[in-house]
């Protein structure tokens, strides 16, 4: 009786994995498994309140849960631990990933980051701490308006310029006159 529950359990872990990981838009695998109870509650906290799952899985049901969400199987052994915490992203941002990475330099790095996934594309630890060192959401996009805002502003000072002049002149005109 007791095997079946395991298999049962084990089975609905699958389950839950594969749906997280067909709904998520970014996926990063770590190894908290150095860090201690308080530090990982505390990071689940914090990446609860962004939006994100963080939940730790063994690798042999990882695997299952990967090809059951149709991602078919890794091939880096190495990207994974004997467990995994799946952090799992609805959309991509970097907040959620900034945040793990922060906890991994205040642990001296005891957490692990191995990699992840953004869509079907599988990315290396350089990639994941790339997309921690950028900035946030409303930063892009206001630096994307003053790019945008500086030719404009460029060609209203030369518009303004000309007018200017013109008033010199007549200015000079009037004078002598």
């Amino acid at each position: 009786m007791p095997k079946t529950q395991t298999l049962a359990k084990k089975q609905e872990i699958v389950k839950q994995i594969s749906k997280l990981l067909g709904e998520s838009g970014l996926i990063v695998f770590s190894d908290p498994t150095k860090l201690n109870a308080n530090e990982t509650r505390a990071l689940r906290l914090q990446l609860s309140k962004l939006g994100a799952k963080f939940q730790l899985v063994k690798k042999t049901l990882f695997k299952l849960a990967l090809k059951e969400a149709g991602f078919g199987e890794i091939k880096e052994e190495k990207m994974f631990g004997s467990s995994v915490a799946v952090l799992a992203l609805p959309e991509i941002t970097v907040e959620a990933v900034k945040l793990l990475f922060n906890t991994k330099k205040l642990s001296k790095d005891r957490l692990l980051v191995f990699g992840g996934m953004m869509g079907k594309d599988i990315l290396d630890p350089n990639q994941i701490n790339s997309l921690a060192k950028l900035p946030e959401r409303q930063i892009l996009l206001g630096q994307l308006v003053g790019t945008l805002a500086s030719p404009i502003r460029g060609f209203a000072f030369v518009l303004q310029a000309n007018i200017q002049k013109l008033l010199m002149v007549l200015g000079r005109i009037k004078a002598s006159a």
